[in-house]
């Protein structure tokens, strides 16, 4: 960034001016101004610093008149110029030499005196600053004092039109840094929430979105009629974001009702889903709405594992609440619960890590045989067929698995013991996956 620049060529900063007056480069006041900007403030603490010296109220200001900072005010002031801003009509009786010219304005209704001197960049004027004239001026130190305020405001300019550049560069970056770690300062919220334009330390839901299979259709396509669809219903009150196919929607609670939220992204669902050419399916996945307390990334984590669940689905299209996803919601509190890690690694070990064990030293297939055993709801016929087995080795697999883990899948029980045991496996390598996702973006 420019401040580190600056703070490591500080002799250069110093003599910036000395092409235009070689006495302002030793004046004390610039040097005081360039060190309030290598401590990294920016224009607004200048300008504070500006008003201290010379106990002058101080207005900054866009060519245009807006006021963007101000000091020795105790309200934001309302600048008026009796025509349109033309500061080139001012006088500039005061100091021609120095390039500061003397008009008048009103502030708040009440005329304003003031020194006024253009902040340049390269010729191009960026702004004004203006200096209250209700006290006598004291001739060349106070001119050099406006100009060494100037060439350090356009410094300031210049850091912090490069630092919204970056900010602008990595605007996802902000946002998605957010997502992944649950641990985030304040001044990053901050951070993304001015980059974003909204006030991201606000509870939010987050929602994800894709069409699959995504191939099939224009994402393009897509990507506008889903943003479409949301300024439609949704108007502005919401943030979008596009990350690896998948689209991420921040939605601020409309007078911090999750419920309206909640339809409001329903009815997007259903209007989207209408105009859907034929074999594209939508899913669109929620966090959960019953917290007391709403994180982005909790809720982002949330919304991933009923996103995955809700792809894994046999529905045409689905949309899925993280409140509605029943065991895998329990499962998803308890194998992120790392008070009983080491139960859920035994009763994963003693259930399935058997099989396994047994798969791999004996180049045996009970393990993936269970798995499809169950998802057939322990049909004999219908799971050797999509094996391609004889019906006689899968009986045959199954009294092996029974008696390696001494149980009887013909008991409920036992059968819902394996499943749960499976769906833990599950759940567990997609919190593993995630985790080591947020890792490797964020390194």
């Amino acid at each position: 960034m420019l401040a580190e620049y600056l703070q490591e060529n500080k002799n250069d900063v110093l003599s910036y001016a000395k092409h235009q007056d070689s006495r302002l480069s030793k004046n004390t006041v610039y040097q005081q101004l360039i060190d309030t900007l290598l401590a990294g403030n920016g224009a607004a603490e200048i300008i504070e610093d500006i008003y201290k010296e010379t106990n002058r109220r101080v207005l900054f200001v866009t060519p245009g008149g807006e006021v963007m900072f101000y000091a020795g005010y105790p309200q934001p002031p309302e600048l008026e110029w009796p025509g349109p801003f033309a500061p080139e009509q001012a006088d500039r009786s005061a100091c021609p030499a120095l390039g500061w010219k003397k008009t008048i304005a009103r502030v708040d209704s009440t005329r304003f005196e003031c020194f006024m001197v253009a902040v340049k960049q390269q010729h191009a004027v960026m702004a004004y600053l203006l200096v209250a004239a209700d006290t006598p001026n004291s001739g060349d130190q106070f001119g050099e004092l406006l100009q060494a305020s100037s060439h350090v405001l356009a410094l300031a300019l210049d850091r912090e039109k490069m630092i919204l550049s970056v900010e602008r560069k990595y605007k996802a970056q902000f946002l998605l840094d957010l997502l992944w770690h649950q641990d985030q300062p304040r001044h990053k919220q901050e951070l993304a929430s001015r980059v974003w334009g909204r006030d991201l330390t606000r509870p939010h839901l987050v929602f994800i979105a894709t069409c699959s299979p995504g191939q099939l259709w224009d994402q393009r396509h897509f990507t506008k009629m889903l943003i479409g669809n949301l300024e439609q219903l949704a108007v502005k009150n919401f943030i979008h974001l596009l990350h690896q196919d998948r689209h991420v929607i921040l939605f601020e609670p409309p007078g911090g009702n999750v419920q309206t939220a909640v339809n409001f992204m329903r009815n997007v669902y259903k209007q989207t889903c209408i105009r859907l050419p034929k074999g594209v399916r939508l899913v669109v996945a929620c966090q959960s709405v019953s917290r007391q307390e709403y994180n982005l990334a909790q809720g982002y984590r949330e919304a991933s594992y009923a996103f995955e669940l809700g792809l894994a689905s046999n529905e045409s299209s689905a949309f899925v609440i993280f409140d509605e996803l029943g065991i895998y919601g329990l499962l998803y509190d308890w194998c992120g619960n790392r008070s009983i890690t080491s139960q859920m690694n035994s009763f994963l070990g003693h259930n399935l890590g058997v099989l396994k064990n047994y798969d791999q030293l004996h180049k045996t297939d009970l393990y993936n045989s269970l798995v499809n055993y169950l998802e057939n709801n322990c049909n004999l016929v219908l799971t050797a067929g999509k094996l391609y087995i004889h019906p006689n080795t899968l009986r045959y697999r199954i009294k092996k698995i029974e008696s390696l883990l001494k149980i009887d899948l013909s008991r409920l029980e036992c059968v819902v013991e394996i499943a749960l045991a499976f769906k833990i496996e599950q759940v567990k390598k997609w919190l593993l996956s995630n985790q080591g996702d947020a890792s490797a973006c964020s390194s």
